[in-house]
């Protein structure tokens, strides 16, 4: 149920600041400035330009807090809350838009950068892994003790819809095939 929720929210919420990024925009034209506006612009354009660089630029890493977008949207909010209510009057739709924006990028934070405890007592460094089944690309079982005595390599990975698992994988792809020609040399 977790991973589902997880996808459904890795999917509205960049579609959601795409939505307000392009409602901004068309109002900051028409209506002319607006504090509210513009706050709602950098927020929802700083968390457009963040997914739109993980899928254009494949990364396999990112700092854990995200700090620089993290600053910017926070600028966005305060300009929205404090610079809106003093010199506008109160929106508090707009407002609530841009809460919902600033707690939606905190909460990717949380849920995917900062992971759960993940000790265990069956894998830990220096113990021998335990024995377990896998299924591959063919739908057969395997079991982990075929791999006994080979070079392995075990990858596991949160889910083809997440970029920077993507990135990760295509990362370790190439780094294999450049020490298969180093071993092959």
């Amino acid at each position: 149920m977790k991973n589902i929720l997880k996808s459904i929210f890795i999917s509205l919420f960049p579609a959601f600041a795409i939505y307000a990024m392009i409602v901004s925009c068309i109002n900051l034209v028409q209506q002319g400035f607006s504090y509210r506006y513009l706050g709602l612009l950098i927020i929802s354009s700083t968390i457009v330009f963040f997914f739109a660089g993980l899928f254009l630029k494949p990364q396999a890493r990112t700092s854990k807090k995200l700090n620089i977008y993290t600053i910017i949207i926070a600028i966005g909010f305060l300009i929205n809350v404090v610079l809106g209510t003093y010199f506008e009057n109160n929106n508090l739709f707009l407002s609530s838009i841009n809460l919902l924006l600033l707690l939606s990028w905190n909460a990717y934070i949380i849920w995917y950068s900062e992971f759960e405890d993940r000790k265990s007592d069956s894998l830990e460094i220096g113990k021998q892994l335990p024995i377990f089944k896998v299924e591959d690309i063919s739908k057969n079982i395997i079991s982990s003790e075929t791999f006994i005595g080979k070079p392995t390599i075990y990858l596991f990975y949160r889910g083809n819809w997440c970029p920077l698992c993507m990135a990760q994988i295509k990362e370790i792809a190439t780094q294999l095939k450049s020490w298969k020609n180093a071993v092959l040399l």
